[in-house]
């Protein structure tokens, strides 16, 4: 789990992509964006 910084993303599919706050076709997807963002 420690491996994946995203492991904590509530969207499968965001979590599928290596880097999930970089391009994310999800408008609602954005706000956690920026999360994970602040988290890592």
């Amino acid at each position: 789990m420690t491996k994946k910084p995203y492991f904590r993303c509530v969207f499968p599919a965001a979590c599928q992509k290596p880097k999930p706050s970089s391009k994310i076709p999800m408008p609602r997807s954005s706000k956690m964006s920026s999360l994970q963002t602040d988290r890592n």
